[in-house]
């Protein structure tokens, strides 16, 4: 008889755990959400309905709201300035979304079920930047300015590095302002290794001229466009910290750049590279 009881207080217990499940399950329903960073961006949190969320094994967990074409999430960045709500689809199952700057003058962050660049095309041969920024030492008129592009015409990396550029540009990156841009650059590029080289240009479209530490003698100024990634797609800015031009190497051949001008790349950020 004793274990008869037992028996059925067993089976009670069971019976009551397997209904708390099912009512849990049907009050509180979740959905998996991923975000995914597009360029160097950090996610902190999210916040839905008043409530923070951390993310768990790459997802965030967070209540299943049904008849709801789309719902308001907030994104916490460190930086106050990309935090923010952004309206994104509602379903029960996983939802996935892209985060990215679509503006860096402004930190606009754009949310999106697709990568900015899916449909972007690309020519092999060449590079793809968007320059923006200003610098009150190099531009004290705080007028866009403008980059001078170089080409190459010879180029070795054996047994050491030589290259030769053009005598003058042969193309321009025009009215580089404080404004993003929305269109990439197109600039030809060379051997794997080679460096593209630019001269800065004030508003009047003339050299910049800059002095450096030890010396009141003006010289050009240069930045050398990398290659660092596979696509060759680049967002990069013009610091406005006070900075002092210290280097006059070529980046291509570690010599001094044969006009004594200055490599003012330590004023520039590389934002972005795909």
């Amino acid at each position: 008889m004793l274990w008869v009881q037992i028996g059925l207080v067993l089976g009670f217990l069971f019976v009551q755990a397997c209904s708390k499940s099912v009512v849990d399950e049907n009050i509180l329903p979740v959905t998996q959400l991923k975000l995914n960073a597009v360029g160097n961006l950090s996610l902190k949190s999210i916040t839905y309905q008043e409530d923070e969320y951390k993310m768990e094994r790459g997802r965030y967990l967070i209540p299943y709201e049904a008849g709801k074409d789309s719902i308001k999430i907030k994104l916490n960045f460190n930086n106050a300035k990309l935090s923010g709500w952004h309206q994104i689809p509602n379903h029960k199952r996983e939802i996935n979304q892209v985060y990215y700057v679509s503006d860096f003058a402004d930190s606009t962050l754009t949310v999106s079920d697709k990568h900015p660049l899916d449909d972007f095309k690309t020519e092999k041969g060449y590079m793809y930047v968007k320059f923006f920024g200003q610098n009150t030492d190099l531009f004290p008129d705080k007028k866009p300015f403008h980059l001078a592009v170089y080409g190459i015409i010879e180029e070795k990396s054996r047994p050491w590095v030589h290259v030769e550029y053009t005598e003058k540009p042969l193309d321009t990156i025009f009215n580089i302002s404080s404004k993003f841009p929305k269109e990439y650059f197109k600039v030809k590029h060379y051997e794997k290794y080679v460096a593209i080289k630019l001269k800065l240009l004030n508003n009047q479209k003339e050299e910049l001229k800059v002095k450096g530490r030890n010396s009141q003698d003006l010289f050009r100024a240069y930045y050398f466009l990398e290659k660092t990634s596979r696509r060759h797609i680049y967002t990069i800015w013009l610091n406005p910290r006070k900075v002092t031009p210290f280097s006059k190497e070529d980046y291509n051949t570690y010599n001094n750049n044969k006009d004594g001008g200055f490599t003012v790349n330590n004023f520039f950020s590389v934002l972005e590279r795909f």
